[in-house]
């Protein structure tokens, strides 16, 4: 199954929350993982559809606050959470911005490695402030 058909499959379970931009999908298994934000608490799930579109894990990732999901990798059997300094702030929509994003110096970066059928996250690690455009690394 390509990613658009997956995604528009697995749309009908994520619709209250913001999907990752690129989610990814296994070509050994047909396996769609996304990271999805929301804008209260919980502010991060984790999930993984199935080639058929029907979610397999759905889990809370504890998170300090709303966080954009730009991206996420795979490998393997592990899916890497890259929970980084912007988050999605709707506020700043009402205040006249054109998109819901800010930026958080307070927050480091954080890099996570989730077993793919789900789990505690592990390798959990963190550093300065940084926003990498696009990860390309594994996936």
């Amino acid at each position: 199954m390509d990613v658009t058909t997956a995604c528009g499959i697995f749309a009908i379970e994520v619709t209250r929350h913001v999907i990752t931009t690129h989610p990814k999908v296994d070509p050994a298994t047909g396996e769609l993982m996304s990271f999805r934000s929301h804008g209260e608490q919980p502010w991060l799930r984790y999930g993984v559809a199935g080639p058929d579109g029907q979610p397999l894990v759905d889990q809370r990732i504890e998170v300090p606050g709303p966080s954009m999901m730009h991206d996420v990798a795979i490998i393997g059997r592990y899916s890497i959470l890259l929970d980084l300094n912007v988050a999605c702030d709707f506020s700043t929509l009402q205040r006249g911005y054109r998109m819901p994003l800010r930026w958080h110096d307070e927050r480091r970066s954080r890099l996570g490695v989730v077993a793919r059928q789900g789990g505690s996250v592990r390798s959990d690690r963190t550093w300065p402030t940084c926003w990498p455009a696009h990860h390309h690394g594994g996936s």
